[in-house]
């Protein structure tokens, strides 16, 4: 979360392969601090915002500079939940953290300390990182610890698999939404 009532993830998340076309708000759920069947609270989605409302999966292009999405929620859980803030690239990080619900751990947030972030503004839009990011983990925060406090970098929407074994992530970068919500 990064507000009371608002959510970072990835756009294509929100995305119905089944419809084609994107999810209506009051049928997304928001649970915060889940962990194998219960949670610390529980909200509706009443709105989203999309990076680009106009680019859909169906476009092609996998990995695109706007694929993030802000949910907004229909009451604030400011209580349970922390919030922390954007860490634009000029923000220094002593360490880079990933947590999210990885496929092979859906019931449990998994998280990945220490991992390599490439945090050079870049190609296209994209952060690049070496967190331990499998599928499911789309719309994770990609977290950076910046003196007493934690920080949005990015949020991950990718892993490609090379030819060798060797995997990427990608990461939409937190000043590319910073831009879209301004």
């Amino acid at each position: 979360m990064f507000g009371p009532r608002e959510v970072l993830t990835a756009a294509h998340c929100q995305w119905n392969k089944r419809t084609l076309n994107w999810l209506v708000p009051d049928s997304v759920n928001f649970l915060a601090g889940y962990r194998r069947g219960e949670f610390m609270a529980h909200d509706k989605v009443v709105d989203y915002t999309l990076g680009d409302p106009l680019v859909t999966l169906n476009d092609g292009g996998r990995f695109r500079p706007h694929d993030w999405a802000t949910l907004h929620l229909a009451e604030p859980i400011d209580d349970v939940t922390v919030t922390v803030t954007l860490g634009l690239s000029s923000t220094p990080v002593q360490e880079y953290i990933q947590a999210g619900y990885s496929k092979d751990e859906p019931h449990i947030l998994t998280i990945d300390e220490g991992c390599p972030v490439d945090d050079t503004r870049n190609t296209g839009g994209l952060l690049f990182h070496g967190c331990d990011a499998v599928g499911g983990d789309s719309g994770s925060p990609i977290l950076g610890i910046s003196g007493d406090a934690l920080v949005v970098h990015g949020v991950h929407v990718a892993t490609c698999v090379g030819g060798g074994g060797d995997s990427l992530e990608i990461a939409i970068p937190i000043d590319s939404v910073a831009d879209g919500l301004n």
